[in-house]
């Protein structure tokens, strides 16, 4: 176990964009933060910092110290103001760019500032994607179809008074969700840290990741993609992150990335870019419960779920643990099962678990 103070605050993208140290988290928020507080204890590592958060904003910042936190062991003002706009999603507009360098990708994000830009932008495509810029976990989008109707109007019209842009994308016919984790040391260096399938709704909100190992991802990837261009892509993230992020930020990053399907040739393409998250992310979560815990062979799915009715929360708990009994290899290893990874009381309504092997 580290001796660093883990902090999980699932709350930090909305705290990114009100950008106040005053700002108050949503219930919901909050709610969520308590029941799955000890979660980093599935993701700790020994490390030089004495304070690791799920991610930085002003917010947390003020509360720590608050707390008695000693502010040398926090971000100072400008340090934190750099990784709010590191944050921003224009970051990922840009290293798209830099990344469209065959017919093997494909992407077409843009900033937009005015609502006449925007309108312009909708009702020029059969289908769109509009984007906060500080969002995450697939919250934030509103999906267009080619009208630019008086509620995507008001949508539009909040996000700019709040957050002065918004970035659109044109919608793609999408495959598969994916995502390359990273590290950046202390030093500035930012280094490649395993590969993460996740799911999504039909909305495009996070809802749980596949456990399996690296090689299986890349399996599952180059059904599609050849492992050359993913190699080249990873190989020209780490350079870009470095360039980019290396000097201002410390710690876990994800790259979400798409398959996506074409009429032509070549018929799948990477989006390399759809999202940075500059932050602990559930992917790296994932990755590390499946290195850790799970037996080799085996493969899984990694579960955040919400339940209004705590009770109803506590029922499928105990069905899950009656029908999918936890079995462990002879080292240990998770070979089959559920396991919450959280505690589940009266009063629990977030949970995160694991359903691992032939119970999926």
């Amino acid at each position: 176990m580290s001796k660093s103070q883990y902090i999980f605050n699932p709350d930090t993208d909305l705290a990114l964009a009100d950008g106040d140290e005053n700002y108050i988290p949503p219930y919901s928020a909050t709610k969520m933060a308590k029941d799955l507080a000890s979660l980093p204890r599935w993701y700790d590592i020994e490390d030089s910092r004495a304070v690791i958060p799920w991610g930085w904003n002003p917010a947390l910042i003020k509360k720590l110290k608050a707390q008695g936190i000693a502010p040398d062991l926090l971000p100072d003002k400008e340090k934190m103001e750099r990784i709010r706009q590191l944050s921003h999603r224009s970051l990922s507009v840009h290293l798209q760019k830099e990344l469209l360098t065959s017919n093997e990708y494909c992407g077409s994000a843009m900033e937009f500032s005015s609502e006449q830009a925007l309108q312009s932008f909708v009702e020029s495509h059969t289908s769109t994607i509009l984007k906060a810029p500080w969002s995450g976990s697939g919250k934030g989008l509103l999906f267009c179809h080619g009208e630019f109707t008086n509620p995507v109007r008001q949508w539009c019209k909040k996000i700019l008074d709040k957050q002065k842009s918004i970035i659109g994308e044109i919608a793609y016919n999408k495959v598969k969700d994916f995502a390359m984790e990273f590290y950046a040391d202390s030093n500035g260096t930012v280094s490649f840290a395993g590969y993460s399938a996740f799911y999504t709704d039909k909305w495009g909100a996070y809802k749980g990741n596949l456990l399996a190992s690296n090689q299986k991802i890349i399996e599952m990837l180059t059904g599609y993609i050849s492992l050359s261009t993913l190699s080249a892509l990873q190989d020209k993230l780490v350079s870009l992150l470095t360039s980019h992020i290396g000097k201002h930020y410390q710690g876990y990053l994800g790259v979400d990335m798409m398959v996506c399907n074409f009429p032509e040739q070549p018929f799948y393409r990477i989006h390399p870019c759809v999202e940075i998250n500059l932050r602990m992310n559930m992917g790296m979560v994932a990755r590390i419960i499946y290195d850790r815990h799970l037996s080799a062979n085996s493969t899984g799915v990694f579960i955040i779920d919400y339940h209004a009715d705590s009770s109803e929360l506590q029922k499928d708990h105990e069905s899950k643990l009656h029908t999918y009994p936890l079995v462990k290899d002879g080292k240990g290893k998770i070979t089959s099962g559920y396991l919450a990874l959280t505690p589940i009381f009266a009063t629990t309504n977030y949970r995160a678990y694991i359903l691992c092997n032939n119970t999926i």
